[in-house]
């Protein structure tokens, strides 16, 4: 080997090292370093701090994000109160998305799940909503469509209409009817179709710092700055917050 070679490879050697010791390898980690449980010195030799830390653990890739002035409020917002961040926090949630083979044809559906206390002595992943949009499951209902009184004297002739008609049946249903999608989907998934494929990737969303919500993603790449980042951050109030959890990504009902 020549001496450029190993030049490069001590290079490459030097660059690895130091991206393991700068990268969030796990979520758990990410908690430490939002924590201030474990830190990373600063390239230029500083001690860090609370306020550092946080602002390390964006996402710098994303250039609006950190030009943002939101990024550096949330991180001494953060630094004041000394805020920490855990499992065993109510408000956060994973939604995972994952791949399903339906007819041959891929589609991805987002499975909201969310870290609970067993009514034993542990802890466990349960999932609490679904968005399966994708797969054409959708129960509509329409203020057109009804079975008429008199039906029980015609043997119940628009019952049968009603259940040839598969994409309004739920238009024949009471008023205070509302579609349970999550239930849907696991009658589907327990009857082979859709049939899973695999996890395409995670977004962990975190409403447990006051007047914010934000969501961390795995950027897995070949820079310092990698693993578990913070990818998306917003200011949001207890009732946009509310809204936020169930309609979108806690209950995913359809309206």
């Amino acid at each position: 080997m020549n001496f450029s070679c190993r030049a490069q490879d001590d290079f490459f050697d030097s660059f690895l090292k130091s991206k393991i010791k700068f990268e969030v390898k796990q979520l758990g980690q990410f908690f430490d370093r939002f924590n201030m449980d474990d830190t990373v010195a600063l390239i230029n030799g500083k001690q860090p701090t609370k306020y550092s830390n946080v602002l390390s653990l964006f996402n710098m890739e994303n250039k609006r994000l950190i030009s943002d002035t939101n990024a550096i409020v949330f991180a001494a917002r953060v630094e004041s109160l000394n805020r920490k961040i855990g499992y065993h926090d109510s408000d956060w949630f994973a939604v995972a998305f994952a791949v399903f083979n339906v007819n041959n044809v891929k589609k991805e559906v987002p499975i909201t799940l969310k870290y609970i206390k067993n009514k034993g002595m542990g802890y466990s992943w349960v999932i609490i909503g679904v968005d399966i949009s994708s797969l054409g499951i959708e129960l509509k209902k329409t203020d057109s469509k009804s079975i008429t009184p008199m039906n029980n004297e015609i043997n119940f002739m628009d019952l049968s209409k009603a259940l040839e008609n598969k994409k309004e049946i739920a238009s024949y249903t009471d008023e205070a009817f509302k579609p349970d999608y999550l239930t849907a989907f696991l009658y589907q998934v327990e009857s082979g179709n859709p049939s899973f494929l695999h996890i395409h990737k995670i977004v962990y969303h975190f409403l447990n710092v006051p007047g914010w919500v934000f969501t961390v993603e795995n950027f897995n790449r070949m820079t310092y700055n990698s693993g578990w980042l913070i990818s998306g951050l917003s200011k949001s109030s207890t009732d946009l917050k509310e809204n936020y959890k169930k309609t979108i990504y806690t209950v995913r009902e359809k309206k």
